[in-house]
């Protein structure tokens, strides 16, 4: 029964792509539900999601629960596993041992029947949902009907009845956070926690109010304003953007505002967060204050907003990180005393930020970061909660914090685009922000700008993919870093390895004898464009794969490998799925670029912006010329007729055309006429087409609507898939959704393509259900 299998204790043997790999590194695991002799096969009943993958998963859903349930099925379906590849991260579930494997060793003592609360990160955990039947967007969590497979070193706690499943679930994410807080503090020290308002803060801070006693000091750092606001009852920005954004269209479940749990809505939860927030839902100031010493208010990446709230900087004993805000190194290391400890427990801090910053101040310090599992975490856990009489609800007032407030920003952001668009990059580049598709586009580059992942850009040619890496680079805490940007097709191909990764000196006849810095190096800590990537030689693409893994180059020539820190986005206007299958391009590859995938609408699909574009261009080229030229309503009504296959790039320059011609102030009909013989419409080439179909191998991300069938946006695309995946969260049995796809799209391309699942994995679903 287990034949295909070769044992071992880390469920390598389960990675699909690539193979071999351990299971959080590979991109898709194998989730057969036949168990090996050393595997557990658990009936799962709740998914609670990490923090910063469901909010990820909300923004791009605009709160939107059916939408959010798509997504979730999406990475699912494509990847055997709950895994985010936007912000890689996944979760932690409860459910029931199905059925232990013969020779599992049970190190812990699980038998069939119990409700276990599985420790390990579902990111490197088979996973297969047949149903999800509710979202609680408060708690951040996923009622399904699904199973799971657990290896023989996935640790596992036995569910009790001192909480209720989902607090009992959302608590135990916390517990080696918790741990670590109690091992690093000793009785007497000075403690410093920052995002104190969240899960992670509150169970830091009961961790090490009971480990100082009445001992020491303990100050809590809010890193918001809004979430300050909300903990002294004054509710976030009442009459403002956030409180008209946060009610609108809400009906108690799927609304825009949506961030209730069940039955609750934008109308109830996130309505009243906004507006005057009900405080028996929250952390209010005397309940914290029977944690912290003190309560202090500042964004923990802002070191003057700091300066002005605390007088004893560096003087902390510990300091222990909760906060999600980039960047918040610098002001962590600043905090302790010489010899101090600093505890990073959000997974993503950048220990090389923390490292430059301690360097910076001459600081020695004993850095630590989220270790994982500790042998001692379920105890000391369970002494926190037994310590805690309210703990129930003071988890539950906690994740408010958490979840609603990023929310509610992200829905004022939302109500605020259309203004922003107007002076985001309206200059010479000519791109503006008028349509709804562009602002749906905008809207999406605004939020992916914030979490530190690859993307893939597709677009045919001259619709402004650069600009959409520009506007990534802007928003994104990279943003004082360089924004390096290289034309893959534009290099001849014997050099392009020495310009992206330098040389040593004398690695050919005519180097620099003291070498060369490539340009990867240069973009160290910042961003790297890589423009035209499916023009890189197939062997210059195993060297960039390498890159991207091991976050460390060789220059050419070099032996000595040199670590960089950088973000890259790659664009192109050709079919990398077609190339991956014609082996033009590596699958790989393809994969660790597309992370996130963002395809930039062609203009003709956006006509609206065509004369706000014409109107930037007149304005450059008269500042150029030193002229007052304007263009008359029946020439800017003709021009918005025209194909533009070209795009904005052809668009520029047919305006500069007719701009230099016209021989007077006004240009006219006539004037546009005597150059429109090659802007006749005429049918689309596959050249036009292929940029709208790159993602069909699975991702997330973005996918303008009218994208062809191709066009699959992973666990992402608003507009890509329709019917029972769309229908509602009850309608969510896995085979009925395979049967409606097959019977509309017929082909197992196109069904990959509407999922956002690579095309094996349908072919592999069909088989299960009897449907090929």
């Amino acid at each position: 029964m287990n034949s295909k299998y070769m044992h071992d204790d880390f469920g390598t043997y389960r990675s699909v792509q690539p193979k071999g790999y351990f299971p959080y590194s590979a991109w898709e695991l194998d989730n057969d539900m036949e168990i090996t002799d050393h595997e557990v096969l658990i009936d799962v009943k709740l998914l609670n999601i990490d923090m910063s993958c469901f909010l990820q998963l909300m923004e791009n859903s605009y709160g939107d629960k059916a939408e959010i349930a798509r997504r979730i099925r999406s990475i699912v379906l494509d990847r055997g596993k709950l895994h985010n590849a936007v912000t890689g991260t996944g979760g932690t579930l409860l459910g029931t041992v199905a059925r232990i494997g013969k020779n599992y060793s049970n190190r812990y003592g699980i038998a069939e029947g119990d409700d276990i609360i599985s420790l390990s990160s579902l990111t490197g955990v088979p996973l297969s949902i047949s149903r999800i039947k509710n979202i609680d967007t408060d708690m951040a969590q996923v009622e399904i009907d699904g199973s799971a497979v657990l290896f023989e070193n996935s640790p596992v706690i036995k569910k009790s009845d001192i909480l209720p499943d989902d607090v009992q679930l959302s608590a135990f994410e916390a517990a080696g956070e918790a741990a670590e807080t109690c091992r690093l503090i000793e009785p007497g020290d000075r403690v410093i926690i920052v995002g104190a308002l969240g899960k992670f803060g509150l169970i830091c801070g009961l961790a090490a109010r009971r480990r100082l006693g009445d001992t020491g000091q303990l100050v809590g750092v809010i890193d918001h304003p809004k979430k300050a606001a909300l903990a002294a009852g004054a509710g976030a920005g009442s009459g403002s953007a956030d409180s008209d954004a946060a009610g609108a269209g809400a009906d108690g479940s799927a609304g825009v505002g949506g961030v209730g749990s069940a039955g609750s809505g934008a109308g109830g939860a996130a309505g009243s967060g906004a507006g005057g927030s009900d405080s028996s839902e929250v952390l209010m100031p005397d309940e914290m204050a029977k944690i912290f010493d003190r309560i202090v208010t500042f964004e923990a990446n802002d070191i003057a907003a700091m300066s002005r709230e605390l007088d004893d900087i560096g003087k902390y004993d510990v300091v222990i990180n909760c906060s999600h805000r980039p960047v918040a190194e610098p002001a962590c290391v600043m905090l302790p005393r010489r010899h101090g400890k600093v505890f990073f427990a959000n997974l993503g801090a950048n220990s090389k930020t923390a490292g430059l910053a301690a360097e910076i101040l001459g600081k020695e310090l004993s850095v630590h970061y989220y270790h994982g599992y500790l042998d001692d975490q379920e105890n000391a856990l369970r002494e926190i909660i037994a310590d805690t009489p309210d703990f129930e609800r003071l988890v539950r007032a906690a994740l408010v914090g958490d979840f609603r407030y990023p929310w509610i920003q992200i829905l004022d952001a939302a109500g605020r685009l259309f203004k922003l668009s107007k002076g985001i990059i309206e200059d010479s580049r000519s791109y503006v922000f008028e349509s709804p598709k562009s602002l749906e586009l905008l809207s999406t580059l605004m939020r992916v700008a914030r979490y530190d992942c690859n993307i893939l850009i597709s677009g045919e040619t001259g619709v402004g993919k650069e600009i959409a890496a520009e506007i990534i680079h802007k928003k994104s805490w990279r943003k004082n870093g360089k924004l390096v940007k290289i034309n893959c097709a534009s290099i001849p191909e014997h050099l392009l390895e020495t310009e992206l990764f330098g040389y040593v000196g004398g690695a050919f006849t005519g180097s620099d004898p003291k070498g060369k810095k490539g340009l990867w190096e240069e973009a160290d800590e910042g961003v790297l464009f890589l423009d035209e990537i499916g023009e890189m030689p197939l062997a210059l693409q195993a060297k960039l794969l390498r890159t991207l893994e091991e976050n460390e180059l060789f220059r050419v020539g070099g032996n000595t490998p040199i670590k960089v820190n950088v973000r890259v986005l790659a664009a192109t206007n050709k079919n990398l799925v077609d190339m991956v299958r014609q082996k033009t391009f590596r699958e790989d590859l393809y994969y660790r670029l597309n992370v996130f995938y963002l395809h930039v609408p062609p203009l003709r699909e956006r006509r609206e912006d065509i004369l706000p574009m014409v109107g930037i261009m007149l304005r450059k080229y008269n500042d150029k010329y030193g002229t007052g030229k304007t263009l008359d309503p029946s020439g800017a009504k003709l021009l918005e007729t025209f194909p533009w296959y070209g795009n904005v790039r052809e668009l520029d320059n047919f305006v500069q055309k007719v701009f230099i011609d016209s021989a007077g102030n006004e240009i006219t009909v006539s004037d546009i006429n005597r150059h429109t013989g090659w802007l006749q419409p005429r049918e689309q080439d596959g050249a036009a087409a292929s940029g709208a179909s790159v993602s069909g191998l699975g991702g997330t991300g973005y996918a303008a609507s009218g994208a062809s069938d191709g066009a699959g946006d992973g666990a992402s695309g608003a507009n890509a898939v329709s019917g029972p995946a769309r229908d509602g969260i009850g309608v969510m049995d896995e085979k009925e959704m395979f049967r409606y796809y097959k019977e509309k799209y017929g082909s197992t391309r196109k069904i990959a393509g509407a999922c956002g699942m690579s095309q094996s994995s349908v072919a592999r679903r069909l088989r299960k259900y009897g449907l090929s």
